[in-house]
């Protein structure tokens, strides 16, 4: 049996996950942000920034703003098809 690490999961030679370990990829997080009621702002390291904007009928949420300006930015999908994919999202 092997003893060691592989990927991001630590196993023991009895085959029993020991451990994990999380890397976090700082590359993929934003340098800067700017949160407040009207817009989100993400600033990242290739110079870019993405902003969202809260419409007039939309609850401020702050997790919400930056989630979907990360999800804009990373999901390779143009702004206008990365919104219409998260306005379809629907409940099981």
């Amino acid at each position: 049996m092997y003893e060691g690490h592989l990927g991001e999961i630590t196993f023991s030679s009895d085959g029993i996950t020991i451990g994990r370990f999380v890397k976090i990829d700082e590359t993929k997080l934003p340098k800067r942000y700017i949160i407040n009621k009207d817009a989100t702002i993400l600033f990242w390291n290739d110079g870019t920034k993405t902003v969202v904007k809260r419409s007039k009928n939309d609850k401020y949420d702050k997790r919400l703003g930056f989630l979907t300006a990360y999800f804009q930015k990373n999901c390779g999908m143009s702004k206008n098809k990365a919104n219409k994919y998260l306005d379809n999202l629907e409940e099981e």
